[in-house]
């Protein structure tokens, strides 16, 4: 299909484009909603199990809850600098692998 005549079903509405968007957005939609309802409170039971499996963002939120801003807020700029750090890697390995690649 040429990108005109996509183009083309777009402007004019076609019904049945528009059906299958609908349907992949509802789709999507309900499982990133069921996914939350499940995983979110689950993960936050999992990650704090007698303080002994704390991952970072918990122990961000229970400073703050607990009024330590200053160690939260470093911490969530730790966590930030770490991912920043490793998505810098994965682009310059993808670049090198893509040079490499041919």
């Amino acid at each position: 299909m040429e990108a005109s005549s996509a183009l083309e079903l777009i402007l004019t509405g076609d019904a049945t484009l528009f059906a299958i968007v609908r349907l992949s957005l509802l789709v999507t939609l309900s499982a990133t909603f069921f996914a939350a309802l499940i995983g979110l409170p689950l993960g936050a039971i999992v990650a704090n199990i007698e303080n002994f499996t704390r991952v970072m963002t918990t122990t961000i939120a229970l400073e703050t809850s607990k009024g330590n801003l200053p160690l939260a807020i470093g911490l969530g700029m730790v966590l930030i600098t770490l991912i920043i750090f490793v998505n810098a890697l994965a682009w310059a390995v993808r670049r090198w692998s893509e040079a490499h690649a041919g």
